[in-house]
């Protein structure tokens, strides 16, 4: 696969040349213009244009859940059929996974900006990242390390930090309440002046007592600010930072509040930094150079006081873990006659250190990662068709060297469909503990390798007269490897993790949109199959097994959102339907695997701007109060009403 892999480049790449030298004939411009920002960012340093990238990508504008006092990007992301969001329990605050084609939850790169906050080796959790002062979210589907590195095995999801360039000043203050005892405050501030400066900040509260008899309180602080300047001369600036402290407290223990004996005193306290600074320089039209800085912290204090035999059969315990990663990351880029060619390296450094109850002295690691990448990208004159070559070499300290390559085309079959394909490999570095273990309970192994994954896409979009591809279909494909899985060894001297596993996930997905004075109606479905193909030399259990699903991805999964939007109101149905998928049920010993049911979920939302300054919104969770589990054992968000105003003094 390597092989023909880089194969394909250098065809392409040749290809791409050949063409640019050949004489064209006037032709008819591809594709038809359409009012929507085309240019997808996702790496700052590598902007790709829709119009010609063949990686499958979505953007979500996430104005109108702002609008409506949505507090987090999991619940936008949620009615999006392709992203599968999975909770233990109600946001905000439960631990909330994402899942994307059928990969792992750790196989998705998170970026704030471009600042990596994954935990090291890990999963991010989306229980707390809130919608403040963000302007949209990127996502790109598919193997993305070739230019972001380890944990982009499956796709890449990007936040990107609102900027306003028209005016001095913007600012917007929103408060919002309902059930659960739900309160929440946001003031948010940007603008702009003509010497190129631009600002943007926010500071943010909630709480809420979410929806369990017991200790179930959810405490957010969170506050972010950026400035920056876009310059005559080419250069551009920013510096940004956000800060977040969280406060939950949750009475379950891993079953799920149906099984579980409540906790009355069980809580963990979350603090998360990141620090981010970026300058590009364009020399001349064809010549930049970018180079940004990223720092992340994040830190947390879980503790369990004892509560009697009947709530702690194990007794009392507490924990602290903090993870850290600073990355450097320089890149060059020269433009000539339909080409941008770009090189780049990147320098990345992770610390990690906890400690608990039985181990309480600080046990740290750190590790090095240094990688360089090169990616060609071709569009032709007329933008009929385009092309994507790269590969990146990374050496690290934990494991062997990696090379990740890929390789995409797109080509416009007529002036209206787009037709796409994409191929690469992406890979996940082993987290600290599986490499060096965890506070005696388990036991590292210093020579796992990066989970991989082979992927690859091919697709087709129409393109009307509306503000996206009113039409999509793709399938993909994920040949997962050397996956790591914990194993229970009764001997303490010989590694709990190994790489054994591998596994295969396929499906179509299909996006459908229409817009008619006003009108916007979006429909989603995404067919997963997902299938255990080796287990290597580990026993099977439920959670691995030859020829069984894997867990929590549901084989059918489809959203319909319906809205009108008009000049002064507006009003939105989501509605979600989770299909039948497998999870384990830890209320037993041994864990088992059992199925659970397919539901139907409908959420609404209206906001109504009764002046150029004042709005009032409202917005109704579950409105049939369906009962459901998104994780087995716990229980679903019940019916909540919110009530709202936002002012623009």
């Amino acid at each position: 696969m390597r092989i023909w892999l880089i194969a394909c480049m250098g065809w392409i790449l040749g290809a791409a040349s050949a063409v640019a030298q050949t004489p064209s004939k006037p032709a008819t411009t591809y594709p038809l213009p359409v009012p929507h920002v085309t240019i997808v960012v996702v790496a700052e340093d590598m902007p790709d244009d829709v119009r010609t990238s063949g990686r499958d990508v979505i953007v979500v504008d996430v104005r109108q859940a702002q609008q409506a006092g949505i507090h987090t990007v999991a619940d936008v992301l949620r009615y999006v059929a392709e992203l599968n969001v999975v909770s233990t329990g109600v946001l905000p605050g439960a631990l909330t996974s994402l899942f994307v084609r059928g990969a792992n939850s750790n196989h998705v790169l998170v970026l704030v900006d471009n600042v990596p906050v994954n935990q090291i080796g890990g999963f991010y959790d989306f229980a707390h990242l809130p919608l403040e002062n963000v302007a949209r979210v990127e996502i790109l589907k598919g193997p993305g390390s070739t230019v972001y590195g380890s944990e982009a095995a499956a796709a890449v999801v990007r936040i990107v930090t609102r900027k306003r360039t028209d005016t001095p000043l913007d600012v917007r203050v929103t408060a919002l309440g309902g059930s659960f005892a739900t309160w929440h405050g946001v003031v948010e501030a940007a603008g702009g002046f003509a010497n190129g400066m631009f600002y943007s900040m926010s500071v943010g509260r909630l709480v809420s007592d979410r929806q369990l008899p017991i200790n179930d309180a959810y405490r957010r602080w969170t506050a972010s600010v950026q400035i920056g300047g876009d310059h005559a001369n080419g250069h551009h600036w920013a510096v940004r930072y956000r800060m977040g402290d969280y406060d939950v407290h949750f009475p379950t223990s891993g079953a799920g509040d149906r099984f579980d004996v409540l906790d009355p005193n069980q809580f963990q306290r979350i603090r998360e930094h990141i620090l981010s600074a970026a300058w590009t320089a364009a020399w001349s039209p064809h010549w930049e150079t970018r180079l940004d800085v990223g720092f992340y912290r994040n830190s947390s204090h879980y503790e369990d006081p004892a509560d009697g035999p009947e709530v702690d059969p194990f007794g009392p315990f507490w924990s602290d873990q903090i993870g850290t990663r600073l990355r450097m990351n320089a890149s060059t880029t020269v433009r000539w006659a339909g080409h941008r060619l770009t090189v780049g390296a990147t320098w990345t450094r992770e610390w990690g250190k906890d400690r608990n109850l039985f181990a309480p002295m600080f046990v740290s690691h750190s590790r090095i990662s240094t990688a360089l990448y090169i990616r060609e990208d071709y569009e032709s004159a007329d933008k009929r068709w385009g092309a994507t070559a790269g590969v990146r070499y990374e050496r690290h300290s934990d494991y062997a060297d990696i090379v990740a390559p890929e390789l995409s085309v797109s080509y416009w079959l007529t002036p209206g469909m787009k037709w796409h394909a994409a191929v690469g490999i992406g890979y996940r570095a082993p987290a600290f503990f599986q490499v060096y273990g965890l506070g005696g309970f388990i036991t590292g192994n210093p020579n796992l390798k990066p989970e991989r994954n082979i992927g690859w896409d091919v697709g087709l979009e129409y393109w009307g007269k509306f503000s996206w591809p009113v039409f999509r279909l793709t399938y993909f494909d994920n040949r997962l490897q050397d996956l790591i899985q914990f194993i229970n060894r009764p001997d303490p001297t010989v590694p709990d993790y190994a790489n054994v596993q591998a596994a295969r996930a396929r499906g179509i997905e299909v996006g459908m949109e229409y817009r008619w004075h006003g009108w916007v109606s979006r429909l989603s479905y995404t067919l997963t199959l997902t299938e255990v193909t080796d287990t290597g030399d580990a026993v099977p259990t439920p959670e691995i097994a030859v020829g069984q699903p894997l867990l929590r991805r549901p084989k059918h999964r489809a959203t319909w959102t319906i809205g009108y939007q008009g000049t002064r109101w507006s009003v939105w149905a989501d509605v979600l339907y989770q299909g039948r998928r497998w999870d384990l049920d830890f209320s037993r010993f041994p864990a088992r695997r059992v199925a659970m049911d397919a539901y139907v979920r409908m959420d609404v939302r209206a906001r109504w701007q009764f002046t150029d300054r004042w709005a009032v919104f409202a917005r109704v969770d579950n409105v049939w109060n369906t009962r459901y589990e998104e994780v087995f054992g716990y229980t679903g968000l019940k019916r909540g009403i919110y009530l709202g105003m936002q002012v623009a003094p």
